[in-house]
């Protein structure tokens, strides 16, 4: 599995999430983009797994608006 795969999966399984956002610069990654998220969620084990190994990071790291030069 890619990295893309991954994480379009990985953010298909979460609680509450109807759909991702994507950046895509051409058509092909697009195409790929709706082929990747038409296989749906990842299993359970593995979002259990991927959020053992992945730390807890603030909301600083994690929200745009708290990072330095932000829009507001």
């Amino acid at each position: 599995m890619t990295m893309a795969e991954l994480a379009l999966r990985y953010g298909l399984s979460l609680a509450g999430v109807t759909g991702v956002l994507t950046g895509v610069e051409t058509v092909e990654q697009m195409a790929a983009n709706l082929e990747i998220a038409a296989r749906g969620p990842l299993p359970q084990d593995m979002v259990q797994e991927i959020n053992r190994a992945v730390p807890d990071l603030p909301d600083t790291l994690l929200n745009p608006w708290h990072w330095p030069g932000a829009m507001r």
